[in-house]
């Protein structure tokens, strides 16, 4: 599947929240990009599931 990049901006509050995940995720290598893209890509298949 391709991907595709955009920009997003998004409240500080949540930036720090994505960042908290970043640190506790150290061990896997994840950087905020992927985790906003693994939670984006839940809430999108959650949401079509559901539709």
């Amino acid at each position: 599947m391709a991907k595709e990049k955009f920009g997003v901006a998004v409240d500080e509050e949540i930036v720090r929240e994505v960042d908290e995940l970043v640190d506790e995720c150290d061990d896997l290598g994840a950087s905020r990009s992927e985790i906003v893209e693994a939670i984006l890509t839940a809430f999108v298949q959650s949401a079509l599931l559901n539709h």
